[in-house]
């Protein structure tokens, strides 16, 4: 219960203004709202203030009974009946003042409906009556309907001064709205606005009367010189779009990452992660609908930005026509679709407006249509054979490198990048999926697909490796050795040797140390711990021999020296006072020796025969040692004699 009080004190003063259904809750408290729904278990109540809304949920068990209210509206209709039956119909002034009141109230249709009525009875009622109503409007902004009340008094009363003083003071206050919008527009335009200048500017055109719009266009000071319909078709024209920035939006199939979910560029954006707005058509506009009073400017405006556009691609072309440098293309790769895609849209906009007014324009558009898209799949034909240059220029560096391919990762990743880019561009030749491939370009699709299909999997083979290296990585910091040793087991299965020396090259500079010798050291701590080795891999081996040479050995030497100490006692006629400790760790050095050199012969690794026989006299030596071990001390209790030297 206690919980539900604060909830419910959280909202309590959203209550306060709403005047609706209360609910007595058994802790003797009230909530008062909108009760929205309601089950056999909970009501679900809405208090509000304003905008602000919040709904809780009171369980029936905490509540002891609701009172239904009667709303707000309600208690006004009430009001309203009430004083209605009070007045006369036929005294006008207790009319009008019930009108008013009703107006102070907001329930303009009661107020209408008196008003009607009465004017309905003619004479000077019917002027007191048109006159209230035109007052009401009036205070509403409702200028037109206004007007129209004071036409009906004056077409009848043409000399009446109320209705001449409240015209004059409407026209008055409409001349300064139409002031006031066009100097808003004029702002909103200047501040980069142009959505909400283009509303005012159309708002103002059809408020203003001609008078008014000759008397305010005549000293209205327009950007740049531009006259009224410029303005208008300039704010439609720089409106944006409401889905994209200036045409381009983030690729939805790659999210604007480049790549896919494998890690290889997006095939959809060609690996730029940007597409042109299908909404807008690249050009970054919306254009809405425009009335027909526009037309006229917005042709030219249409024309001029077509024209403007065109030159850029014309522009692009020659630029690729010559010898381009590198900077060059990627700036017109960037800049042609969306420019194409954007005079096509401005034609397209110049056709459905010739179609709505034909003669509006002199214009052959569909021939213009027809040119922009062969100068298009020029361009584009001349960008897929320059990426795709590129391509065939990195993969011949690749394959020509004495290294392996995860060594060229970046290399191989800016090879199918272009080749993305080629294809994309290719793709852009056929205008629309179901059209095919020019004759030029079909066999240089067919060439590369192959080259993309082989980048792909050494991207995938190299993203795997590098994947099971992290993930080797993360393991070995962890101290999880055997983790560490299966993965390194399988990525040294699955990679190549030139692979597995740059992996190794990247474990010195993490580790100092190569990547054999981290195997074999997680091998080698492994096998301590079970007292066995296991199976080793033949690119390990080396390295795994290695470190059980060099732990035994120096297992070895420790067991040589602590022999050479419990000799020293039995030369002095100390030999009962050797400690037991280091008898027991002289004979477990000499254990772990000798079994990390026979571990040795277990490794199927070839090994010189004076290596060979220097390990076995080691083994024989510690053998001698531990069995030496075993006769000084059993359980604790010296043996009889002294052992033998």
């Amino acid at each position: 219960m206690r919980r539900l009080t604060a909830v419910l004190a959280v909202v309590a003063a959203l209550s306060m203004g709403l005047s609706a259904d209360v609910v007595h809750l058994r802790d003797g408290t009230t909530r008062e709202g909108r009760i929205v729904s309601q089950t056999e278990d909970v009501v679900v109540l809405e208090v509000a203030t304003g905008t602000v809304k919040a709904r809780v949920t009171i369980n029936r068990a905490d509540i002891d009974r609701i009172e239904v209210k009667p709303t707000q509206q309600q208690l006004l209709e009430a009001e309203y009946n009430k004083r209605l039956h009070n007045v006369d119909p036929a005294d006008a002034n207790a009319v009008v003042a019930l009108a008013k009141w009703c107006t102070s109230k907001n329930l303009f249709d009661r107020a209408e409906q008196l008003l009607e009525k009465l004017a309905g009875q003619g004479g000077r009622d019917f002027v007191r009556a048109k006159l209230a109503l035109a007052d009401m409007e009036y205070n509403r902004k409702r200028f037109a309907q206004a007007k129209r009340h004071l036409k009906e008094v004056l077409d009848k009363y043409p000399n009446d001064l109320d209705a001449k003083l409240l015209r004059a003071l409407i026209e008055d206050d409409e001349r300064r709205a139409v002031e006031r919008l066009l100097a808003d527009a004029v702002e909103q335009f200047n501040r980069g606005n142009f959505e909400r200048a283009l509303t005012k500017a159309e708002s103002f055109h059809d408020r203003a009367t001609s008078e008014q719009a000759r008397a305010l266009l005549g000293k209205a000071a327009f950007p740049d010189g531009m006259k009224f319909e410029e303005f208008v078709a300039e704010s439609r024209l720089r409106t944006p779009c409401r889905f994209c920035k200036g045409g381009i939006e983030p690729c939805a199939a790659c999210k604007g990452k480049q790549q896919d979910a494998d890690g290889l560029p997006c095939a959809v954006c060609g690996g730029t992660g940007r597409v042109v707005c299908e909404r807008c058509g690249g050009t970054g506009v919306n254009f809405g609908n425009a009335p027909e009073w526009e037309f006229p400017e917005l042709v030219r405006a249409l024309e001029r930005r077509t024209t403007g556009d065109g030159e850029q691609l014309d522009k692009i072309i020659k630029t690729l026509s010559g010898k381009p440098k590198e900077d060059e293309v990627v700036a017109a790769a960037a800049k042609a679709e969306l420019l194409t895609m954007r005079t096509l849209r401005w034609l397209g906009e110049l056709e459905r407006l010739a179609e709505k007014k034909p003669g509006i324009t002199t214009r052959a558009v569909s021939d213009e249509r027809r040119a922009v898209e062969k100068d298009f799949r020029d361009i584009c034909v001349r960008l897929g054979e320059h990426f795709g240059k590129k391509v065939a220029t990195t993969w011949r560096k690749v394959e020509a490198a004495e290294a392996g391919y995860l060594s060229q990762d970046a290399l191989v990743r800016a090879a199918r990048q272009d080749a993305a880019r080629a294809l994309y561009f290719y793709d852009r030749t056929r205008l629309g999926k179901k059209q095919p491939y020019p004759p030029t370009v079909e066999p240089k699709v067919a060439e590369l697909r192959p080259l993309v299909a082989n980048l792909d999997k050494i991207i995938d083979h190299n993203r795997k490796l590098l994947k099971a290296y992290d993930l080797a990585v993360r393991h070995y910091r962890r101290g999880n050795l055997q983790a560490t040793l299966t993965v390194l087991v399988d990525l040294v299965n699955h990679a190549a040797k030139l692979d597995l020396e740059y992996l190794s090259t990247k474990v010195q500079k993490e580790f100092h140390g190569t990547l054999r010798e981290m195997m074999a050291g997680c091998r080698f701590e492994l096998g301590k711990e079970k007292g066995k080795f296991g199976d080793t891999t033949e690119y390990e081996r080396p390295a795994f021999v290695k470190k059980l040479i060099s732990e035994a050995d120096g297992a070895a030497g420790l067991a040589h020296n602590g022999y050479e100490r419990m000799l020293r006692y039995r030369d002095r006629g100390m030999r009962t006072r050797v400690p037991t400790s280091l008898v027991r760790e002289t004979r477990n050095y000499a254990k772990d020796a000798r079994q990390w050199y026979r571990a040795v012969f277990e490794v199927p690794y070839p090994l010189r025969a004076s290596k060979r026989k220097e390990i076995e006299d080691q083994i024989e030596y510690m053998t001698k040692i531990i069995n030496h071990c075993n006769r000084w001390y059993i359980g604790g209790t010296p043996t009889p004699g002294p052992p033998p030297r």
